[in-house]
């Protein structure tokens, strides 16, 4: 009887410290998993991996903590700076990792940024360009903003990319004879993804509407100034007021970049601030130089390159982004279609690229 009595007090023992073992091991399986890189005992954590887009901003949050006070330090604060209190900057596209330090506790979170994805005349690859339809279906999608293309018209700003009507409706009329109540008679009918718009061609849109689709979503906006060389179609300095007004009123000015293809008309906006690119492929590398001493002289901080000029005149893009920052100016990249190069360009650190395409997942 002794024996049994023994023998039952021994099979409890073992199965509370069984129980206790399993608390200490497992206390809640519905919590997840506390790491932590120094002590395991400090119950301390913070995201291993962090993914931005360039100029965006995020709080790291240190989980289980207390009272306990963080340094915190980047490895590449030219690429991430962090704060005091952890809120990370992405300020070019590349990579960096984030320190966070006290006395018995060290954390790290490896950030890698990448550059902006901005849809060529909107989602154009499934939607009619330059129609407000393809303006929203990019910020659907997840492009970070829209390129389009102004022309200064009879009593409004259009957007459209030709000179004329006629490659995205099948009707000739010059662009600048189009009024804002006349845009039915010209819809954008001749450029296909008509199935995405219920069969219906959209309308080109004003700049007004354009800056209003750009403002409720948070974006960003390439706006390309159009002109055509003739006397009456010059981009004239009551019309660069116009444009910077409606920046203005929608809040968007310091997420714009305004370029143009040529020299001239980037001259009207030089007094405003605002950001000011060039779209200039040089046509040899040795000319690449000049251009940025142009850009330099002129105040205009980006050169906006072909892709496949790039590839065709240059090869790799690395050396050409490095003589562009001893001018302290950016290099853009102009309709990259390929996800590989979209990547490269990236690690690279150039800060945005238009594309056609969707594939910054």
């Amino acid at each position: 009887m002794k024996l049994k009595i023994l023998i039952l007090t021994l099979i409890l023992i073992i199965l509370a410290t069984g129980c206790q073992a399993a608390a200490l091991f497992n206390p809640d399986s519905t919590k997840p998993e506390i790491i932590t890189t120094v002590n395991p005992t400090e119950k301390c954590s913070m995201p291993t991996e962090l993914r931005m887009r360039i100029y965006d901003s995020r709080k790291l949050e240190i989980t289980g903590k207390g009272k306990k006070a963080f340094t915190w330090k980047s490895s590449d604060p030219d690429t991430a700076e962090v704060s005091s209190d952890g809120v990370v900057t992405a300020k070019k596209p590349g990579k960096a990792t984030i320190t966070a330090e006290c006395k018995t506790t060290k954390l790290f979170c490896d950030v890698k940024i990448r550059s902006l994805l901005i849809a060529h005349r909107g989602f154009s690859s499934e939607y009619p360009e330059n129609t407000r339809e393809s303006f929203e279906a990019a910020f659907e999608r997840g492009f970070d903003g829209i390129e389009c293309d102004v022309w200064d018209c009879k009593g409004a700003m259009m957007i459209n990319h030709d000179y004329t009507t006629e490659r995205t409706s099948g009707k000739f009329e010059y662009i600048w004879n189009v009024k804002k109540k006349d845009r039915k008679k010209y819809p954008v009918s001749e450029v296909g993804h008509l199935d995405k718009t219920g069969g219906k061609a959209p309308l080109m849109p004003t700049l007004k509407e354009t800056c209003e689709i750009v403002s409720k979503h948070n974006g960003y906006l390439l706006l390309h100034i159009k002109t055509k060389d003739s006397p009456h179609r010059t981009f004239t300095k009551k019309a660069a007021k116009k444009v910077i007004s409606l920046l203005d009123q929608y809040n968007i000015r310091s997420k714009t970049l305004i370029f143009i293809y040529g020299k001239k008309t980037i001259g009207k906006f030089r007094k405003y601030d605002v950001k000011l690119g060039a779209f200039i492929t040089p046509k040899r590398k040795s000319e690449f130089k000049p251009t940025l001493e142009w850009c330099r002289d002129n105040k205009i901080g980006t050169l906006i390159l072909s892709e496949m000029k790039i590839v065709n005149r240059y090869g790799e893009v690395d050396e050409l982004k490095s003589l562009a920052d001893s001018f302290g100016r950016k290099i853009g990249i102009y309709r990259c279609n390929y996800k590989s190069q979209y990547e490269a360009f990236s690690d690279n650190g150039i800060p945005f690229v238009i594309s056609d395409y969707y594939f910054a997942d």
